[in-house]
């Protein structure tokens, strides 16, 4: 049994059933849903010819013949247990994964035993809490139960199963003394004493997103419960060590292909700021991205929540409500909120080598920049016009994707950037605005020296011959950033 519907759930049901199929599950299922604003026409024509084994209830016609006084989210799920057409019922939130075929936990011999199981959550029950006053009952050292899967043989626990649904029809007042339907089946199962089994392998978690759960028998991974990063129709967040997260996400690939109105409406009812980041970054966008160590990554997000990174740190995005979310091959997540609208500027408030930096939108000038300087190659950088006796300046470096600069043995010697259809050099003391010229880049070079700020014309021309071949044009050449700094200090 499923309670599910509406613009956050129904993604994540398509998955839920696609995963239940996969892993060889042939039990009937109930999908129970609060009117037909939250299953639409369209969805649930969809859904009953894709999954023939479903049957989808409304809630709300139920509750005519069985009144109760609230019925939302929460509510439902216990409703749904008490009024499906089950005599043992098996409780799934929409937003979980099984791993395996969860038939055989039918067969559990502490559920056989006792009639109920649940499995724990992270924590245990607090001795100082106000539920035990209310309730009239000494406080247990019992772990909190996690709703997300439930098992109960209702012809044994039909009392218990009915006073948990008195706890939760009057959710006005007793989710003040606990948290939401799932301690409502605890409570209840222990004002009336009647006995039940609990999991015995802890829950753990991954990246503080996903409970995971295994099998009371085996031991097994059983069930991941997105509880924090539930299934969107795209642009989902990565969860490091999640199995089967790209067959997940090649099932909501499908729903978007079958469903557009659907897409179209969860699209309209996304939170503004996400909107907002989808409509900006989309398909094509390339940006800069400045970290506070001087690095530059040039980034392009995909449609897909792919990141295309050529120096292979960034691999996903997503928005997270008005902020943008970068992800690591290593799903590290970097977050940024935008700090100009009109330059399209995001500053980093993660805290870590991006906290501070700059993430700011390239132009068609900037990106043409970027694919004729970014592939390590090697560059002639002439400087003259500094004073009437300098020599003209010249030395080999390697602009690397990752956005430093390197000297022929590979040394870094600064780093670069581009912005606003200008190559950004900085080597040491020396600073370059340089634009394209054709295949070549002309500026402007700041020389801070000791007595005053000077200009000076620079020239980049990328140079095929190699380090040892440039070293003996007829310029003077310099080995390194230093020698460069240290001539035009001179100067």
């Amino acid at each position: 049994m499923i309670a599910a519907g509406g613009d956050t759930l129904l993604p994540c049901l398509w998955v839920l059933l696609h995963r239940l199929r996969a892993t060889g599950c042939s039990l009937p299922v109930e999908v129970w849903h609060l009117g037909e604003d939250e299953m639409p026409g369209d969805i649930r024509k969809l859904l009953s010819e894709k999954f023939p084994f479903t049957t989808l209830i409304d809630a709300f016609a139920v509750r005519e013949k069985h009144p109760v006084k609230i019925l939302k989210g929460w509510e439902l799920k216990v409703f749904a247990m008490l009024h499906c057409s089950f005599k043992e019922v098996l409780l799934l939130d929409a937003d979980n994964v099984p791993m395996v075929d969860p038939t055989s936990v039918f067969q559990n011999p502490a559920y056989l035993d006792r009639g109920a199981l649940f499995w724990p959550d992270q924590n245990r029950h607090a001795r100082g809490r106000n539920a035990w006053r209310a309730f009239g009952i000494p406080p247990e050292d019992d772990w909190e139960v996690e709703s997300g899967q439930v098992l109960v043989n209702k012809g044994r626990h039909w009392r218990a199963l009915n006073l948990a649904m008195h706890l939760n029809e009057h959710s006005d007042y007793y989710y003040r003394l606990f948290y939401g339907d799932k301690e409502s089946f605890y409570f209840a199962w222990k004002l009336l004493n009647e006995p039940f089994a609990m999991a015995p392998h802890p829950m753990q978690r991954l990246q503080q997103w996903t409970m995971i759960q295994f099998h009371p028998t085996t031991g097994e991974l059983l069930f991941q419960h997105r509880h924090g990063a539930k299934w969107r129709i795209s642009h989902n967040p990565r969860i490091h060590s999640f199995n089967a997260e790209e067959e997940c996400l090649t099932h909501l690939s499908e729903l978007r292909q079958l469903w557009p109105t659907g897409v179209e409406r969860l699209h309209r009812r996304q939170h503004d700021g996400e909107k907002k980041i989808l409509r900006q970054f989309e398909e094509g966008k390339h940006c800069t991205l400045k970290s506070k160590n001087g690095g530059c990554h040039f980034l392009s997000f995909r449609q897909d929540g792919e990141v295309d990174d050529p120096s292979g740190t960034f691999r996903w995005w997503h928005p997270h409500g008005s902020r943008l979310v970068l992800q690591t091959h290593d799903h590290a997540f970097w977050e940024f909120a935008c700090i100009d609208d009109a330059q399209g500027d995001w500053q980093g408030v993660t805290q870590g080598e991006f906290h501070g930096s700059l993430l700011s939108e390239r132009s068609d000038g900037d990106d043409q920049i970027h694919r004729a300087v970014s592939k390590d190659a090697l560059y002639a950088l002439s400087i003259s016009g500094i004073s009437k006796r300098a020599n003209a300046l010249s030395t080999t470096v390697t602009l690397q994707s990752t956005g430093l600069v390197a000297d022929p043995s590979g040394n870094q010697t600064g780093d670069w950037g581009v912005q606003a259809g200008n190559l950004h050099l900085r080597i040491r003391g020396t600073r370059c605005l340089l634009k394209a010229n054709g295949s070549d880049f002309v500026g402007e070079c700041t020389i801070t020296t000791r007595r005053s700020v000077k200009l000076a014309s620079a020239k980049f021309i990328e140079d095929g011959l190699g380090p040892k071949q440039a070293n003996n044009t007829d310029l003077p050449a310099l080995t390194s950033g230093r020698e460069v700094s240290n001539q035009l200090t001179k100067a």
